[in-house]
């Protein structure tokens, strides 16, 4: 007989002398909070003990020594005050050119004081802490043009302004201009790759386009080691890893579509062979309309399942005869349809496709408006299919690429790069994700197809007061040769001071060969300083649940927030972004004590509406598709909010003491970037000390 002995043993392991960090994790510009580390003793004997600690990066600061007297066995928390508030004031130059101004590094130690003869055995301890730094009122583009300079051409000026709530630093505007120069559209400007490095939301579209805008390989292939657990029963994707969230029929054709553009100019943003062929299979389903999913509009299902008819075109599982077939059941497209009719047709190897894409070209003519040298989509339902992800300039932009290299287009794809650069926004880049990686993606396939010649020349740009006859305060000069844009990089040139806080003129000159593309910026710090309304209006309201003192808030507090929207329309794909105080906590999550207080809460706030006369599920009709708890914000995501008012509400746990400011609160369509509300939170949040 054999025998089987369990043997257990518990181990457990301490230092002497330990340090413990209590810091928030992120930290804005102009808090003041009180720094907290626990210092704890695990011997058997009182331990005299000096702690400090010094920080770089976004924050120089060396924190006064404090000298501990800690007992056997104990442990104390020790605060130092620390003030943000000075960080507030970077120029341009700190803001565009240093990464390092957004993390705080901290360096802290605790060394037990003993005579000179020990100091071998001393104990001590040391650690070193990160915390990010927001800004609370960042410098940011408030004004973007791309110019193309022709070198035989006159010098052309600009006329740049600042808004009248625009910060500043003794006397001296926040920010400044910047002037990039590319002798190609295959380079990529600054304000287009910070967009994309700071873009704040999370569903798979999003994160796909963050990837590919980034050129970020590694991204992307994270994104398709992930991509199983976004994929449904019938291999449609999901923008969030939710069971309570479907499968998306225009989000599957988009990746797909976006992962074989992307290839045909070079980038390798490949989806595994697996997971691709289940995504075909679904599309194959919705197509054939074996996919329940409910539509708003009828013109909706249309679009989707023409959606899915294309992917299944450019990945050759479709035949003419159903593309044909499927064309005339119906005749109300849109610009999205259309173009997508327009790719199917170069897909499908038939007589009758010719047809199809002379009638996608003449129907896509008519809903772009020539202003000028330019071709824009009008603004209107047509051209604007929100719905389906699909702005008036991801529109446009798709359409760019489709025909960046068809020989019928020629006369025409002059007018569409010219219109598709007038459409960005006064920041430097278009509105949504779909907009700027099918943007980036159209300058790059246009570029390979047409440019040819390499500027060579002199470049000078000067910035002067309009109303000043003396010369230009601050200039540039950069000597243009044929090895100045390796590997087409962008030349960043010095960044210039604004040279008044009123009007400003900037002058550019290009004298030489070819042409010079330069994307001229203007930055500067403004708040927010009254409400918003552009579509949606924003209430938000702060009630205290768990208050140790009434009227003052105290560290170890909850509140909850209740915020308001009235939308004036439907929307797919609405996020609500409100921020916290540094260092706070969002409960909600299950752990720790949340359950226990948001029981309470509910309750409590049930009785209260009870009293008033209310149902309280009449405020939550409407159920938010995703919830993401940030440190520094609480998101929330509708894939559908309908006309009319939404509210929901969520709690938070005050951690830390001290002075916290708060940015705006923020709601916008996701997929149409004129639809939007914002709410500024002015009020400084004070949370005394235990």
């Amino acid at each position: 007989m054999g025998w089987i002995v369990l043997l257990r043993r518990k181990l457990s392991s301490a230092k002497d002398l330990q340090l413990i960090s209590g810091l928030p994790t992120m930290v804005r510009e102009q808090d003041r909070y009180d720094l907290s580390l626990t210092l704890r003793n695990t011997t058997d004997r009182v331990l005299d003990v000096v702690v400090g600690g010094s920080s770089r990066g976004a924050l120089n600061k060396t924190l006064s020594n404090q000298k501990i007297s800690l007992g056997a066995k104990q442990s104390q928390t020790i605060t130092w005050p620390v003030d943000i508030a000075a960080q507030s004031t970077h120029h341009v130059a700190d803001s565009l050119v240093d990464d390092a101004k957004e993390v705080i590094h901290w360096d802290f130690f605790a060394l037990e004081q003993v005579t000179e003869a020990d100091e071998a055995m001393a104990l001590g301890d040391r650690i070193h802490v990160t915390q990010k730094l927001q800004p609370l009122v960042p410098i940011t583009v408030r004004q973007s043009t791309m110019l193309q300079l022709d070198g035989t051409a006159a010098t052309g000026n600009l006329s740049l302004g600042l808004p009248d709530r625009a910060l500043a630093l003794d006397g001296q505007p926040l920010g400044g201009v910047t002037v990039q120069l590319q002798s190609s559209l295959l380079g990529q400007s600054d304000e287009l790759r910070q967009w994309f490095a700071s873009y704040p939301y999370t569903c798979y579209e999003q994160l796909a386009a963050i990837a590919v805008g980034l050129d970020d390989q590694k991204a992307w292939d994270n994104l398709m080691l992930e991509l199983p657990q976004y994929l449904d029963a019938q291999g449609l994707v999901k923008y969030f890893p939710s069971a309570r969230i479907k499968g998306d029929t225009n989000l599957t054709a988009h990746l797909l579509s976006l992962s074989g553009r992307s290839q045909r100019i070079g980038l390798n943003f490949d989806i595994p062979t697996e997971y691709k062929e289940r995504m075909l299979r679904g599309l194959e389903a919705s197509f054939e309309g074996r996919v329940n999913h409910p539509y708003p509009q009828e013109l909706w299902r249309w679009s989707s399942r023409l959606a899915a008819l294309t992917a299944l075109a450019e990945y050759g599982q479709i035949t003419s005869g159903a593309a044909l077939s499927f064309y005339e059941q119906h005749d109300q497209w849109t610009m999205s349809d259309w173009i997508n009719w327009l790719i199917i047709a170069k897909r499908i190897e038939d007589p009758a496709m010719a047809q199809i894409a002379n009638e996608a070209k003449a129907n896509l003519l008519t809903v772009l408006s020539r202003e000028g040298q330019l071709l824009v989509p009008q603004s209107n339902d047509l051209s604007n299919t929100w719905w389906n992800m699909y702005s008036r300039e991801a529109n446009l932009a798709k359409l760019l690429f489709v025909v960046a290299d068809d020989e019928s287009w020629s006369a025409d794809i002059p007018y569409l790069l010219k219109g598709l650069v007038s459409l960005q926004l006064d920041s430097g880049h278009w509105g949504t994700t779909v907009a700027n990686t099918y943007a980036k993606l159209a300058m790059k396939h246009y570029a390979l197809t047409h440019e040819v010649v390499t500027p060579v020349g002199q470049f000078e740009a000067a910035l002067n007061h309009v109303t000043s006859d003396s010369e230009a305060l601050e200039s540039l000069r950069a000597e243009i040769t044929a090895e100045s844009f390796v590997d087409n990089d962008v030349i960043k040139l010095e960044p210039l001071s604004w040279a008044s806080k009123e009007d400003n003129q900037l002058s550019l000159d290009f004298v030489g060969e070819g042409s010079l593309w330069a994307t001229v910026s203007a930055h500067a710090a403004v708040p927010l300083v009254e409400a918003s309304y552009a579509g949606y209006q924003l209430d938000r309201q702060v009630l205290p649940v768990v208050q140790q003192i009434e009227g003052q808030w105290t560290q170890g507090d909850v509140y909850k927030v209740q915020l308001t929207i009235q939308a004036n329309s439907p929307m797919t794909w609405v996020v609500l972004n409100d921020p916290i105080p540094s260092g706070a906590t969002i409960l909600g999550s299950g752990l720790g004590r949340d359950s226990a207080i948001l029981q309470a809460q509910s309750a409590q706030t049930t009785a209260d509406n009870q009293e008033e006369g209310k149902d309280f599920y009449d405020d939550w009709q409407r159920w938010p598709s995703f919830v993401e708890r940030g440190s520094d914000s609480y998101k929330v995501y509708y894939d559908y909010l309908d006309q009319g008012e939404t509210t929901l509400e969520y709690t938070v746990r005050l951690n830390h003491s001290g002075e916290f400011n708060l940015p705006p609160t923020r709601v916008e369509a996701l997929y149409n970037p004129d639809v939007y509300g914002e709410w500024p939170n002015s009020d400084v949040f004070n949370v005394f000390a235990k």
